[in-house]
């Protein structure tokens, strides 16, 4: 996985950009993961992106690249290391 750690503010720190189809020489927004980045997975249908460094899960508004809190629910698991993320078919985004 990619990222980068230079540019404008609010694209600066481990992100990944995002790039419009259009014009893919500047990012127009970009997820910022807390870390180095790991996997990153885009919603088929819903504007939710999710992303994961080392040390933790992020939920992002996909037009915005806000960071959307408490929409990641471990049901009381603990998490000891995150590799991959994806959207499971119940809606859920799992690890």
């Amino acid at each position: 996985m990619g990222g980068y750690q230079a540019g404008r503010e609010g694209l600066n720190g481990s992100t990944v950009p995002a790039f419009t189809c259009t014009d893919i020489r500047i990012a127009r927004i970009a997820f910022n993961m807390g870390g180095p980045p790991r996997d990153l997975a885009y919603h088929p249908c819903l504007n939710l992106v999710a992303g994961c460094s080392d040390r933790e899960v992020r939920v992002f508004d996909r037009q915005t690249g806000n960071i959307i809190p408490d929409k990641f629910d471990m049901q009381g698991l603990k998490m000891t290391g995150v590799f991959r993320t994806y959207f499971s078919a119940g809606e859920n985004t799992c690890l």
